[in-house]
Order: structure tokens, then C-alpha cells, then sequence
């Protein structure tokens, strides 16, 4: 069809005129308008998730990304993936938008038969802007759409247990099947201060009882380093080994430390996700308020070292973080621990200052 003809304007005039090309006009106008959010032929997201899931491989091999960073941005794209075959598998770049999101978001949810956090989401945003990222650089696509996916704000305080949820939550784990070994894994998370990611990798050998040090190889940003062994840690972890056929510990000793297989040799892992299944199911049976996940015992590890006074300078080469400004986020206690904290360490006789300042004779009123 010439639009020419059909029209009393001289569309090439005004192409010309405008400098902008005649054959795109004509697909635009053809088109209704719908051209406009892409000023060039883009490729499927299907199409391009491929690439970008051999773009992450390569960067794990070059060390420029942790492996639990690999494992974590695989697992959703293969997800997303998924869902994209079963709901479109045409969708463009352009069409990646939130509304797309949220139905895929809908299935998260079905499948996993609970809520997502909003932390939970934000990963998910974060793994698509980078997504985003790689088309727009790679030259996939002209425009930049990862601002299409804003981070909801979320309440940075870290949540941890309190003294009575700890025990109860011990005691409810030793009732599990193969309690003494969850038993043992949360009480070294809680006075270990480790992620789950690397005690999940713990090998035998890595609890270095000789020299009382925990060895961390390849922690988050594939640094190394050593924790101190706690007494009570090391008496619960060393009976656990024995009770699942480890006697007597030396350095030779390879297979994973948190294993479901008994003797020397211990090949399986108990997993990240086992980890937090179970969490979450001996908090569900507690009834606890608050929502913890595995993370928490790290957190409450952060807290009750910081309420008895350990230096943040300390406490951030414990924990692995790259800077102590990362270990401040643990000060910003809940109000509960602000009150004790405040009362048992606050320098000066507080009731005696009031009385003193209101001339008010403290004895007189005990008489």
C-alpha cells in the first residue's frame, strides 16, 4: 500500500525534511505506533538468556564471580526460562517488564506454597537488571530497561534469635529425624558466625581443631580465613563426628563435616536448601513472630558478640566482610536489646544523679 496515495501529505517530503528515515516511518505509522518502545529488531529473552547464562560461565572460570553467585543467578534464569516456554516464548527485551514479572512471581509462589520476601524479590530484580545490563552492552538492544526494576525498601535490621528462641529452637532440632546432626549444624552456625553457603562446603579436615581455627576457603568474594574455634563448639561438633563415625579427627580427613553419610568418607553434603527447609519448619512448628531463615544464627552471632563488647574491627574479619563499615548494620539493635544494653551498661548511678540534681536526700526516702 503507497500511504503516498492514500493521504494528501507527501510523507517523503516530510521524512526528508525531518531527516528520519522513510522505510522506518512507514513501519511505524503501519505498525499503530507500537514500534516506538525499540529503535531496533530485538531478539527474544530466551534467545538471549542463553548467551547470558555462558557470559556468567565464563566469569566463574576467570574467578570474577563466587560460585554460590553462579549457582544463584543459574537457578532463577532456569527458572525464569521455564516459565517464559510456558507463557511466551517469543517475548522480547522490550516486553521484560514488571506485569511479566509479577505472573512469573505467581508461580514462585504457588510452587513454594508460601510467601516471597521482599529480599527474596529484590534478588530476583537485581539478577534481571543485570540481565538488562548484559543486553544493552552487549548490543542486544539500544535502550535501558533494567529502571523498569526498582528494589523495594526492606527493613535492614538484622533478625536474630533471642536467648529463649535459641533454646527451644535446639531442642525442637535434636527432635527432628537425625536431630543430633541438626543439632549440631545450628549450634555451630550459631557460634560460628558462618553462611550457610560455606558450612554446607565445611570439610572435616577445615575444622582445624589442632590449631583451634575454622578454615574458610573461598568465602563470599572467593576470599579465605580463619575463625576461632569456640570450647563449646568444638566438644559439640567433636561428639557429633564421633556419633557418626569419625572417632578421632586428624587433618586427612576430606569428606564434608555436615554430611548424611556416616564414616570416614562422607561425599553428600547437606545442602543450602535442606538447611533452610529446616529452618523453616522448626520455626513454623515454634510459631515464632518473627521470620527467621538460616541466616539468622550468623546475625545472632553478630549481636551477641557485639552486646558483650567485641570490636566491630574483630568482628568483621570473623565474619568475612571487606569492610567493619559492613558489621555497623549489626549496632542497630532491636529496642528490647537497646533497653537491656543501656541499663547494664550505662555509665553513671542514674536514680542517684536525678535525686542529686532535685536536692532530693535519697536516705530520707528509705526512712
Amino acid at each position: 500500500m503507497n500511504l503516498n496515495n492514500a493521504s494528501k501529505y507527501n510523507y517523503q517530503e516530510m521524512c526528508d525534511e525531518l531527516n528520519v528515515p522513510y522505510d522506518a516511518f512507514i513501519a511505524f505509522i503501519q505498525s499503530g505506533g507500537t514500534q516506538g518502545s525499540s529503535s531496533k529488531n530485538e531478539p527474544s529473552v530466551l534467545f538471549v538468556l542463553d548467551q547470558y547464562m555462558d557470559h556468567l560461565k565464563k566469569r566463574l572460570e576467570l574467578d570474577q564471580i563466587a560460585q554460590t553467585t553462579f549457582v544463584t543467578y543459574t537457578n532463577f534464569l532456569k527458572r525464569l526460562k521455564k516459565f517464559l516456554l510456558a507463557h511466551d516464548s517469543e517475548i522480547t527485551i522490550n516486553q521484560l517488564n514488571q506485569e511479566l514479572f509479577l505472573d512469573f512471581l505467581l508461580t514462585e509462589k504457588s510452587e513454594k506454597i508460601e510467601t516471597l520476601a521482599i529480599r527474596t524479590t529484590n534478588t530476583y530484580k537485581a539478577i534481571i537488571r543485570e540481565f538488562l545490563d548484559f543486553c544493552y552492552y552487549s548490543d542486544f538492544t539500544d535502550k535501558q530497561y533494567k529502571k523498569r526494576f526498582s528494589f523495594q525498601s526492606v527493613d535492614l535490621r538484622p533478625r536474630y534469635f533471642k536467648d529463649n528462641e535459641v533454646f527451644d529452637f535446639l531442642k525442637e532440632a535434636l527432635q527432628r529425624t537425625h536431630g543430633y546432626r541438626y543439632h549440631a549444624l545450628f549450634s555451630f552456625l550459631l557460634g560460628s558466625g558462618c553462611r550457610v553457603s560455606e558450612v554446607s562446603k565445611l570439610r572435616v579436615c577445615d575444622f582445624d581443631i589442632e590449631n583451634g581455627v575454622i578454615r574458610i576457603y573461598k568465602g563470599k568474594g572467593n576470599k579465605d580465613r580463619n575463625i576461632p574455634i569456640f570450647p563449646e563448639v568444638k566438644k559439640i561438633v567433636l561428639d557429633y563426628l564421633n556419633l557418626t563415625g569419625v572417632s578421632e579427627w586428624n587433618r586427612n580427613l576430606k569428606g564434608y563435616l555436615f554430611s548424611r553419610d556416616f564414616g570416614t568418607t562422607r561425599e553428600k553434603p547437606i545442602s543450602v536448601r535442606s538447611i533452610d527447609n529446616m529452618v523453616s519448619v522448626i520455626c513454623k512448628k515454634l510459631q515464632f513472630t518473627e521470620q527467621y531463615t538460616a541466616h539468622s544464627f550468623r546475625h545472632t552471632f553478630a549481636v551477641r558478640c557485639l552486646l558483650e563488647g567485641m570490636d566491630t574491627v574483630y568482628l568483621s574479619q570473623v565474619l568475612g566482610h571487606k569492610s567493619p563499615e559492613t558489621t555497623y548494620i549489626y549496632i542497630q539493635l532491636f529496642p528490647r536489646d537497646l533497653q537491656k544494653h543501656i541499663t547494664e551498661k550505662y555509665p553513671f548511678a542514674f536514680e542517684k544523679l536525678l535525686f542529686s540534681a532535685f536536692g532530693i536526700d535519697e536516705e530520707s526516702l528509705n526512712e
